[in-house]
């Protein structure tokens, strides 16, 4: 009996020894590589058209440097525009653009020409053409909506033109139409919706700081100096669409 016991003890033991040389040399387990996933960068280049109305504040003007103006209004403008940007990441998109839009202003001043208390009624059109590089802080993406705030800054042309100051005798003063660029300005804020992959409706308001500008002389020598508008501003309401092209 204790012959079949060592002999059992033996034969397990060798066994056992050579399950172990075996599993020795199994190759080692080939663990797969996670897969590499890539970031989205951005939506890429853009294309953008916009439409939109132009709530002007009251300018200040002023003529001949002394005789001020009351009841001076501009009248809300239609804007057209255009565009082409780029979308960084989610975060982060900026464009350039590109938008005109005109408009009529009123307002009187007192006919210093004229017997006791009289105010002619002057009348001009004004032309703005402005160029802006913006830059936009999105929020992120919401069921297709993307919220955000932006700015920019770049120039502005205005051309001020058909200025004729009616007086209350019945005659009237003309002023030489006059251009003039300057800095300019905006602070946006607006959302942006989804409407296929690559096309998304864009609303937005806008605050404008256009400078100011001047007419021209009387060509006809009867009045010296001549009228300046300052503090032009406008609130600006625009809608448009951005096509993506990639």
């Amino acid at each position: 009996m204790g012959s079949l016991k060592r002999m059992i003890i033996v034969v397990a033991a060798a066994l056992a020894a050579t399950t172990a040389a075996k599993a020795a040399d199994l190759p080692d387990p080939i663990i797969p590589a996670p897969e590499f996933i890539p970031e989205e960068v951005g939506g890429g280049w853009y294309l953008r058209g916009d439409i939109g109305v132009d709530f002007f504040t009251d300018p200040s003007v002023v003529y001949n440097n002394a005789l001020t103006f009351s009841m001076e209004k501009l009248q809300p403008a239609v804007m057209v525009g255009v565009g082409a940007g780029y979308e960084f990441n989610k975060w982060i998109r900026a464009d350039l653009t590109a938008d005109w839009r005109g408009t009529d202003f009123s307002g009187k001043t007192l006919c210093g020409g004229c017997v006791g208390t009289q105010f002619t009624q002057e009348n001009a059109e004004l032309s703005i053409f402005t160029g802006m590089a913006n830059i936009y802080l999105q929020a992120g993406k919401f069921h297709g909506f993307t919220p955000y705030v932006g700015g920019g800054i770049g120039l502005a042309h205005l051309r001020l033109h058909e200025y004729v100051g009616h007086n209350p005798n019945g005659t009237s003063n003309t002023f030489r139409d006059e251009n003039k660029t300057n800095f300019a300005w905006n602070l946006t804020a607006g959302a942006s919706y989804d409407v296929w992959e690559n096309l998304a409706i864009d609303a937005n308001y806008r605050y404008l700081n256009f400078g100011d500008v001047n007419s021209g002389v009387d060509p006809n020598g009867f009045l010296p100096g001549n009228v300046a508008f300052d503090d032009l501003t406008a609130h600006e309401i625009r809608v448009g669409l951005r096509y993506y092209l990639n």
